[in-house]
């Protein structure tokens, strides 16, 4: 009875198995955590690079509140690339006076540094290098092959 049963139950149970991993996100943001240490939020920014892959490759979205030493405020999320080691681009926060409702909408209003000013450190990036944020620009997820763009970090802050 056994031996009937159990190939019976893996035919019903994989197949729910699959569909489950087949309804995973593309793309995902985990919770805000806090960094004591460095005085930052972070949470991470999950992609799969192909739809059928079965993990997820990762990237930090890093969120300082206020900090007097660079004057960085709370208008950015700034995306770290831990492949790499370096910022590379920034979203508006809702705290935004320019951009803040449009971030709050979703919008794409990306600015992405040019490679050549891109550092591991924030503080050694220069404000001036940010450019502008292009009308409907976003960036596409990184090491696709179709064009998958980035999805928009939700308007929740911690």
């Amino acid at each position: 009875m056994k031996r009937v049963l159990l190939p019976l139950l893996a035919l019903l149970v994989l197949p729910m198995f699959l569909s489950a991993q087949g309804n995973q996100p593309r793309q995902r943001y985990s919770a805000w955590q806090y960094n004591a240490d460095k005085g930052y939020h972070y949470r991470k920014y999950e992609y799969k690079v192909n739809a059928n892959d079965a993990n997820y490759q990762h990237q930090y979205v890093l969120y300082y509140k206020a900090d007097p030493k660079k004057h960085i405020n709370n208008n950015w999320v700034y995306f770290y690339n831990p492949t790499t080691e370096k910022v590379w681009g920034r979203y508006p926060t809702t705290n935004h006076p320019q951009y803040g409702k449009d971030a709050y909408a979703g919008k794409e209003i990306w600015s992405v540094l040019p490679a050549q000013h891109r550092h591991k450190d924030l503080y050694a990036i220069d404000n001036k290098h940010w450019p502008t944020p292009p009308a409907n620009y976003c960036p596409t997820v990184p090491g696709t092959s179709d064009n998958l763009n980035l999805q928009s970090p939700p308007a929740d802050l911690p």
